[in-house]
């Protein structure tokens, strides 16, 4: 179980590390920290078996590697990717388990625009 955690957790950072990848700061009170992570500005979800879209929203979302961030993300943060101010609509956990005491899993982010 360990090994596959291990590879778990190496492929989230792979693909949080990758050239896919982007600067996004999270901010929280007076502290901020700048990790990588995948924005979707608009996000689809395809049938396979049709090739139709399931699912589409024009809601932003950043896909983050765990570890990343320095504290537990929260409604209302805020995040800002490509000079553009967001705060936090929800914040969903995707898989993964704590190892060690560390969640090793993605979280996905879903954002609103500040206006």
């Amino acid at each position: 179980m360990s090994a596959f955690l291990d590879q778990l957790a190496a492929d989230a950072a792979m693909m949080t590390g990758s050239e896919f990848s982007e600067p996004v700061t999270f901010a929280e009170g007076d502290r901020a920290a700048v990790v990588q992570a995948l924005f979707d500005l608009t996000y689809e979800e395809f049938d396979s078996s049709t090739g139709s879209v399931v699912v589409q929203t024009q809601k932003p979302r950043v896909i983050v590697w765990a570890p990343n961030v320095p504290w537990e993300l929260a409604q209302g943060q805020r995040v800002t990717v490509r000079a553009v101010a967001y705060f936090i609509r929800t914040v969903e956990r995707q898989g993964g388990a704590a190892v060690g005491g560390v969640d090793v899993g993605t979280v996905v982010v879903k954002l609103n625009k500040v206006v």
